[in-house]
This record gives C-alpha cells, sequence and structure tokens, in this order.
C-alpha cells in the first residue's frame, strides 16, 4: 500500500510540474497567441484523464480486514 500511494504522489507532483511549466510558457505568449499554444502543449504533454465513472470492482477498502473477516 505505501508502494502505490508513493507511486500516486510521484504523479501527482509530476503532474503538477507539468501545470506550472505550461502555465509558465503561456504566460510569456502574447494574448492572440497563448490560447494556440497551450492546446498544442496539453496534447505535447498530454496528463492522464480521470474516469468519471466510478469503478466498484477497483476500490479499496478503507480498512485493511483480518482473515477472519473473510472466511478462512
Amino acid at each position: 500500500m505505501e508502494k502505490l500511494l508513493g507511486a500516486h504522489k510521484t504523479l501527482i507532483q509530476a503532474e503538477a510540474d507539468i501545470t506550472t511549466a505550461r502555465l509558465g510558457i503561456t504566460g510569456q505568449c502574447s494574448d492572440d497567441k497563448r490560447p494556440l499554444l497551450n492546446a498544442w502543449l496539453k496534447q505535447v504533454a498530454a496528463l492522464p484523464v480521470l474516469d468519471p465513472k466510478p469503478h466498484p470492482e477497483k476500490d479499496i477498502p478503507s480498512e485493511p480486514h483480518s482473515r477472519s473477516d473473510t472466511g478462512h
């Protein structure tokens, strides 16, 4: 679980770094070129898209269950 959380934290930080860089670059553009450059940068450095549909089979229980809870 710790490895998963560490990987998730790394992914979130990478996404934040990409977004910060993109905003920094587009902030240096003229107003007429900014939307086009921003759209291009979003395509080049595409971030993962959250799936709005819940996947109950992928849910992680909030508390680990002991073996006695599973019937074993």
